[in-house]
C-alpha cells in the first residue's frame, strides 16, 4: 500500500529529524544532556507527532532542517560542500529552507576563507566556490526524476505521457517517437 509507505516514510524522517538533531546540538552546546534534551523536545512536542504520522513534507522538512544545523557543526571547508548540496537539496523539496541554508553555507564559507593563510585564501576560495559548484549540481540531480516519471510505457509501440490530470497515449515507432524523446514529450505536455 503506497499510503502506508509514505506514512512510514514520514515517520522515519522525523526519527531521524530527532537523532540529527541531537547530534548537531550536542556539537554546537559541547554537551551531550543538552542534544538529548533538544531532540526530547523536538520528538515529544504535539506538532512532531501530527506530521510524522501521516504523508506530508514536513517531515522531510525536519530532517534536511536538521541536517543543515548538523553540518554547520562540521569543519568549514567540509560544511561549506555540505551545506551546499543541501541546499539543492532543499530545491527539490521546498524552497523556504532555503532561507535556512544559504545564511549558513554563507556563513561557513566566510569561516573557511578566514581560516586560510593569507597568502592562500584566493586558491582556498576559488577550490571552495569550485566544490559548491559541484556540491549543487548533485544536489539538484533529485529533479532529473520530474520528466523521466512522466512518461510510462505500456508496450513496444506505445507510451503514456502524464499532463496534469489527463494522460496522452502516443504511439512510438508509428510516429518516430521513444519515450525518451524529451522534445516530443514537452511538445505534448505544453499542448491543451
Amino acid at each position: 500500500n503506497v499510503a502506508c509507505r509514505l506514512n512510514l516514510f514520514s515517520a522515519l524522517c522525523m526519527a531521524a529529524a530527532a537523532g540529527v538533531l541531537t547530534v548537531a546540538v550536542a556539537r554546537l552546546s559541547r554537551s551531550g544532556a543538552g542534544g538529548m534534551l533538544a531532540a526530547l523536545v523536538f520528538a515529544t512536542a504535539t506538532v512532531t507527532w501530527r506530521y510524522a504520522l501521516v504523508a506530508e513534507v514536513f517531515a522531510l522538512h525536519a530532517l534536511l532542517a536538521s541536517c543543515v544545523l548538523f553540518a554547520l557543526t562540521l569543519r568549514p571547508e567540509r560544511g561549506v560542500v555540505v551545506l551546499a548540496c543541501l541546499g539543492a537539496l532543499t530545491l527539490s523539496h521546498h524552497h523556504t529552507l532555503l532561507l535556512l541554508a544559504l545564511p549558513a553555507w554563507g556563513l561557513t564559507f566566510v569561516r573557511a576563507a578566514l581560516a586560510a593563510a593569507a597568502r592562500q585564501r584566493a586558491r582556498v576560495v576559488a577550490q571552495l566556490l569550485g566544490a559548491s559548484v559541484l556540491a549543487v549540481l548533485a544536489g539538484l540531480l533529485p529533479l532529473l526524476w520530474i520528466p523521466i516519471a512522466q512518461v510510462e510505457s505500456v508496450g513496444e509501440d506505445a507510451f503514456f505521457v502524464r499532463t496534469g490530470e489527463k494522460s496522452v497515449r502516443v504511439r512510438g515507432r508509428a510516429a518516430g517517437v521513444a519515450p525518451g524523446d524529451l522534445k516530443a514529450y514537452q511538445a505534448l505536455h505544453f499542448r491543451s
